[in-house]
Formats: structure tokens, C-alpha cells, sequence
């Protein structure tokens, strides 16, 4: 069924890598059911030899027709993809995201392209498997590289967003996010959370190695910017205050 306006989409919800993913995910799955919801994980943007990074007019050009097919049943979107493949498009729509602390998001994203073997078809992911790279060498990669605000959230208005959760205040931000969309009562879970110990050692010897901290969060300063002026605004939101002046000077600042 086409659909122009995609009046049926009420939220759409960009994931993040290794943010909060599955347990929104699930979430979503409660409220809306498998036929209410768009899985739009096609992008992946990380990957240097996917469309939206060696043609960015005919990644427009096929976003467009994928959106302009999108209508009833459906009613949310989420998944991997850069935010302005919406622009202009459902304006009923309201965009939403979870952040994460930058150097967090880095530890878990690299331990997981390190340590599994079931991950579907990616150029980066094959290079970082087979190179065996360390973490600084991964951090280094542009790609991998202030991944919220350089390509999730780039040339974008951030007043177009209207929630930005965060991960480690997970079940107090769904709470906040189910009042203002009028959401039923819905259990909050939390799932896919990291309890690997292999995982915990890792972090703990990153935590502990003040050096290659610096060095990650230097290589991430603008998500790091980024996030810290969510926090700042998420308590101006939940105080009554307007969130959204600080973000936008953030990222006014990233994008020049």
C-alpha cells in the first residue's frame, strides 16, 4: 500500500549500535505487535561499502521509495539508520533515540565484533575480525568514530527529536517516554544486558588504564560533547525546562 504522508507512523526510532537496542526493541514489539512495526535495519551505515556511504543520491533516492510505501498497519520504525533518511518525510512521525556514554558504546561494540561469529555480512566488521586489530587500532577507525552525532544524528536538527533517552537511566526514561506517548501499561525490561565476565574483565582493565581512556574519549569528544549536554538537558526536561537549547548549540558547534 503507498502511502505519501505514512499517517499511520506515529514514532520513529533510530538504534544506535549496542544502545539499548533489544530491550527497546522488545518494548516496541509490546505495545505495537510484529504487524504494527518496520524493522529498518537495511542501511548500516557504519559499513564503508553500503550505498549510504558510496552514493549518497542513490541512497536517497532508494530511501525515498522504501518510505513512500510505508502506511497501515504499521504505526513505528526502528532500527539502524541515519535520522535525515526521514527529512521530509512523516511529519506526524516523532523521532526518538537512547544515547549511551561514548567510551561504554565503544567497549561493548568492539567486544562483540571480537568475540562473535553470527553477525551478518559487513566490510568492517570482516576487517576487524581478520586483522585481529587491538582496541586503539579500532577506535581510530573514522567509521567507528563519534557514531551519534557524525552519522546517526548528522544534519540534523536536534529539535526535530522529540525524546532522547538515556541507557543508564533506562527505566526511568521509558516511564518518562510511555506518559508523554500515551502509552498503556507496559512492563519495562531490560534484555541483552552484558553479564559476560569475559566482558567485565575487559572493561575493568580499559577503566583502569588512564591512558588509552584519554585516547578514546579524545577520538570521541563530539559524542562525548553530545551526551553530556543530553544529560544536562534531560534533567532541564524532567525539571520543566526547555531541553533542547543546549543540544542544539552541541551540535550546531559538531556540524562546522
Amino acid at each position: 500500500m503507498i502511502n505519501p504522508d505514512g499517517s499511520s507512523i506515529e514514532l520513529i526510532s533510530v538504534h544506535m549500535p549496542k544502545t539499548a537496542g533489544s530491550s527497546f526493541r522488545d518494548l516496541l514489539l509490546r505495545i505495537y505487535g510484529e504487524e504494527g512495526l518496520v524493522w529498518d535495519y537495511h542501511d548500516t551505515p557504519l559499513d564503508p561499502a553500503v550505498l549510504y556511504n558510496t552514493d549518497r543520491d542513490a541512497w536517497l533516492l532508494k530511501s525515498r521509495e522504501f518510505i513512500e510505501r510505508l502506511g497501515a498497519p504499521k504505526r513505528a520504525i526502528h532500527g539502524h539508520f541515519p535520522l535525515r533518511k526521514y527529512v521530509g518525510y512523516l511529519p506526524n512521525a516523532k523521532r526518538i533515540t537512547w544515547v549511551r556514554h561514548p567510551v561504554d558504546r565503544l567497549l561493548s561494540h568492539f567486544f562483540m565484533w571480537r568475540t562473535r561469529d553470527d553477525l551478518p555480512d559487513h566490510t568492517l566488521y570482516r576487517q576487524v575480525r581478520l586483522s585481529q586489530m587491538d582496541l586503539s587500532e579500532f577506535a581510530k577507525i573514522p567509521m567507528v568514530r563519534n557514531v551519534m552525532t557524525r552519522v546517526f544524528l548528522h544534519n540534523v536538527p536536534v529539535s526535530s527529536l522529540f525524546f532522547i533517552g538515556v541507557q543508564e537511566h533506562y527505566r526511568k526514561d521509558v516511564k518518562e517516554l510511555k506518559a508523554l506517548m500515551g502509552w498503556p501499561a507496559i512492563r519495562i525490561d531490560r534484555t541483552n544486558v552484558q553479564r559476560d565476565p569475559d566482558y567485565a574483565s575487559f572493561k575493568q582493565e580499559v577503566l583502569n588504564d588512564r591512558r588509552l581512556m584519554a585516547l578514546l574519549t579524545d577520538l570521541n569528544s563530539e559524542d562525548m560533547s553530545f551526551y553530556e549536554a543530553v544529560l544536562a538537558s534531560r534533567d532541564d526536561r524532567r525539571s520543566g525546562r526547555s531541553p533542547w537549547q543546549r543540544l542544539t548549540r552541541i551540535l550546531r558547534t559538531i556540524a562546522h
